[in-house]
């Protein structure tokens, strides 16, 4: 009688085990539907999961459809399965998964077709409610990368990258966020092109190729909604490096939500009409309205293209190159005396001069003395010297 008792309540023990893991097993459909809502909220983008099932810790989400315009065609080209690695649903809700795989893209459209392989998502977050804490979207995942990319027509392929990655991060109570993304090994092939004054340019230039990459560094900070991109370069071989450093304020979680739900009304509107660019003219017009100003800079390292140019344009006109140049290091200033701004106009002749006889580097920069309203700007464009004046620019070559 003894032995059946012990049996009888290590049965019940077991069942007691049993009943809360399987209470706990996870929600595909919930994890879906809380993912959409994500995205929906920071995005703009109304993704919805028509398949989601799941196995163990993993989830799989597939056959996506979009109802908005804007995103018809990216949906198309991207719907592919994703899985999700290490699913866990968190105190309060929501999702956290170790990681996700999209199965590679592989899209045609009539001769041109587009693959992405190995598209990985690290370290995902989905809130248990994105719609009423905004932010949660800054921090949806800590990494997205992909393998290669491969653009090809007629069956030949014309452009490739070799990988991408793109990364967010924040501080323990969400005041600061920063974000960097990185293209690698950028490859389009120019030997494809059949126009002939093209391939003739193409020629003189010894260019059959476009190599480089791409890289970008910017942090937001809550607290003045201060945007500060560090460094966006564009770094090709033989040609040379565009670099762009912004500084603005003003862009703050408020600004951020009815940005948001701007975009919310842009996705359901068909880029090509009137609507579309009525609505997205608003939405410049009401950032612009929010936005101050504090520091821009575009500076290019040249690897050679200059003087190429210079050749290439020199010999269509039936001269040289040292010929030509006092020549052009005289027209900008020239073009800048209807301005009536003496101090840059020359500036500007002596960064040119500078640059063109000795192609190094050459910097433009506007840095007001104070953060200022763009909307001071926009007052100000029928007054050009007191508009450059309020931006403080200075043209600086080879520093």
């Amino acid at each position: 009688m003894r032995m059946n008792k012990l049996a009888f309540a290590t049965i019940i023990g077991v069942a007691s085990l049993s009943f809360p893991l399987s209470a706990l097993a996870l929600d595909a459909r919930d994890f879906a539907d809380k993912l959409s809502i994500a995205l929906s909220a920071g995005a703009g983008m109304n993704i919805e999961f028509k398949n989601a099932s799941v196995d163990g810790n993993t989830i799989t989400l597939s056959d996506w459809s979009s109802p908005d315009t804007a995103y018809s065609k990216g949906v198309a080209m991207a719907n592919t399965p994703i899985v999700f690695f290490d699913v866990k649903e968190t105190n309060n809700g929501g999702y956290s998964a170790k990681r996700a795989e999209f199965k590679d893209i592989d899209f045609t459209d009539d001769d041109l077709n587009f693959k992405v392989n190995d598209i990985t998502v690290h370290n995902i977050l989905v809130p248990v409610d994105a719609e009423k804490d905004l932010l949660s979207y800054m921090t949806l995942y800590d990494e997205i990368s992909t393998g290669k990319i491969s653009v090809s027509y007629e069956g030949e392929e014309v452009f490739k990258i070799a990988s991408t990655r793109a990364t967010n991060d924040s501080n323990d109570d969400r005041s600061i966020f920063s974000s960097i993304f990185e293209i690698n090994d950028i490859f389009g092939d120019l030997s494809k092109i059949e126009d002939e004054e093209v391939r003739a340019g193409l020629t003189a230039f010894d260019m059959t190729a476009i190599e480089g990459n791409m890289f970008g560094d910017a942090t937001w900070t809550l607290a003045d909604g201060r945007m500060k991109v560090d460094e966006l370069y564009i770094d090709f071989k033989n040609i040379g490096r565009l670099n762009m450093t912004m500084d603005f304020s003003g862009y703050t979680l408020e600004v951020l939500e009815s940005m948001m739900e701007i975009n919310k009304q842009l996705a359901g509107i068909d880029p090509a009409s009137p609507e579309y660019e009525a609505k997205n003219m608003e939405m410049m017009m009401y950032l612009a309205a929010q936005l101050s100003f504090n520091e821009f800079a575009i500076s290019f390292d040249d690897y050679g293209v200059t003087n190429k140019t210079l050749d290439f344009v020199a010999a269509q006109q039936g001269t040289t190159r040292d010929k030509m140049v006092p020549g052009l290091a005289m027209m900008a200033p020239m073009f800048l005396t209807q301005f009536e701004v003496p101090e840059l106009q020359k500036q500007v002749s002596t960064a040119i001069s500078t640059y063109l006889n000795d192609p190094k580097n050459i910097e433009i920069k506007a840095s007001p003395q104070n953060p200022t309203p763009i909307m001071a700007f926009v007052a100000l464009v029928n007054n050009p010297p007191a508009l450059l004046a309020l931006l403080n620019v200075s043209v600086l070559a080879n520093q």
